[in-house]
């Protein structure tokens, strides 16, 4: 499934993308996206199922952030991968099934497992290993295997599709960025014209407005001429 994710991620990168990655970084990345944005949606939930009167959806998003981050004392930095996750239903499924699992289990023993426990080692469901039950025995083929093989199956097109709506994503925002630069570019350079020009009719004006009787023959006559093209000069612009 990785060596897949891999080829997808290159080719949507392409070959001028300057951070190299292999299968374990992107399953470790994956793995950090998907435990951080677990426990966002738990915090929003949390404020869902306590709605206060007056709040839409941006202000439970804002008030999730800071929950996040008060709770965990870091913030939560992949709100758009959230925004994508949250419209695959197939991860949608995973995260509640999953939730229900861990619950159920930190139940039975007593305990619930700890960040740095989550963080030593890859999830499950993304290496490819045999199962055993807690006993170590290999569970016979049937239909429990077949579910499972089904599942990952789900699991891995569910991956694939959000990491494509993600790096779909960045590249809007690629795009978006450069068009607000060269929109930037274009008034920048909107103002230095009108800038110039605007010194240049000051500077126009004061030939216009000298008194030419006090000058000398040759000095006049320089002022006529410079005054005749100034007026060609406006009248072309349209200024009378």
């Amino acid at each position: 499934m990785w060596n897949r994710v891999l080829e997808v991620w290159k080719e949507k990168m392409g070959p001028t993308h300057k951070i190299s990655r292999n299968n374990n970084s992107l399953q470790c990345h994956w793995h950090l996206i998907r435990t951080c944005v677990s426990k966002f949606v738990a915090k929003y939930e949390q404020l869902e199922r306590r709605p206060q009167s007056g709040s839409n959806k941006d202000d439970l998003v804002i008030k999730a952030l800071r929950l996040y981050e008060d709770f965990y004392a870091t913030p939560f930095k992949f709100l758009h991968c959230w925004e994508i996750l949250i419209k695959n239903p197939k991860w949608c499924s995973q995260f509640h099934t999953k939730a229900g699992a861990s619950n159920k289990q930190g139940s039975d023993n007593g305990i619930s497992p700890t960040l740095n426990e989550c963080s030593s080692t890859m999830p499950a469901d993304l290496i490819p290993s045999k199962e055993t039950d807690p006993g170590g025995i290999v569970p016979p083929q049937g239909r429990k295997n077949c579910k499972d093989k089904k599942r990952r199956s789900n699991e891995e097109k569910g991956v694939v599709d959000a990491l494509n709506n993600l790096q779909s994503t960045l590249e809007k925002q690629v795009d978006v960025n450069r068009a607000n630069m060269q929109m930037r570019e274009k008034v920048l350079m909107k103002e230095i014209e009108l800038k110039e020009k605007a010194q240049r009719r000051q500077y126009q004006n004061r030939i216009m407005n000298q008194d030419l009787r006090k000058l000398s023959p040759s000095v006049r006559a320089c002022y006529d001429v410079m005054q005749e093209k100034i007026l060609k000069e406006w009248e072309s612009d349209g200024l009378f």
